[in-house]
């Protein structure tokens, strides 16, 4: 599940009207987020802040998560506390509950998925921030990402039945293709190199052959 930094998960309320200064997202919108665990740290407001400030603004927050009631304490270390959703769904998943949506392999920019029981026009979520460079390949065709919920990407399937689908981020394809060229340049500048020495080399033997022919034959 995608890791959320203390900055997009907490935020201070700004109005001074507020009575609790504190926010925490909806249990809807983390459950979207595909957040499973919600991990407080001492240290991590310590070191933004002076001690006092920052111990108490940690109790401000610990106190909040306790009282949460779609929260539950799972772990609690000497500086870390663990909280746990209670529901939560996957990376990649689908509003259509017929839908079954399972990674088959990935990389920080590329998933290879496998869905079931689709039917065409069915949308699949992939809980990160959206981000128009996402896009989802289905056989020869290429579909754009389209925001959820007003915040995370999606793709309508084209089709009905159980495929296979790949969503990747389309400006790093173009970085494997350089990588690939480049690495063809290199290979075919080295065995030029390694080809024109070899060469130099055997034409040099030559010719001190012949030399010695001569001389031999004087």
């Amino acid at each position: 599940n995608p890791a959320l930094g203390k900055n997009e998960f907490f935020q201070e309320k700004k109005s001074k009207e507020s009575v609790d200064r504190y926010y925490l997202p909806t249990e809807k919108m983390l459950t979207l987020a595909s957040v499973k665990y919600v991990v407080l740290s001492k240290n991590m407001f310590l070191s933004a802040r002076n001690a006092k400030e920052g111990a108490a603004s940690y109790k401000g927050y610990e106190k909040m998560l306790n009282r949460t009631n779609w929260l539950r304490q799972v772990e609690r270390f000497e500086d870390i506390t663990v909280y746990e959703l209670f529901s939560f769904k996957d990376h990649i998943w689908s509003p259509s509950k017929n839908v079954s949506a399972r990674i088959i392999s990935s990389d920080q920019t590329t998933y290879n998925i496998l869905v079931k029981n689709i039917k065409k026009g069915d949308i699949l979520v992939f809980s990160e921030k959206y981000d128009p460079n996402w896009s989802l390949r289905y056989k020869n065709r290429t579909l754009s990402s389209v925001k959820y919920e007003g915040i995370f990407n999606s793709f309508i399937l084209p089709e009905g039945g159980d495929y296979g689908v790949r969503i990747e981020y389309t400006p790093q394809r173009f970085v494997k293709i350089g990588v690939v060229i480049s690495s063809i340049v290199v290979f075919l500048s080295v065995l030029y190199l390694t080809l024109n020495t070899l060469f130099s080399r055997t034409k040099a033997s030559s010719s001190l052959g012949v030399k010695k022919r001569k001389n031999i034959t004087a």
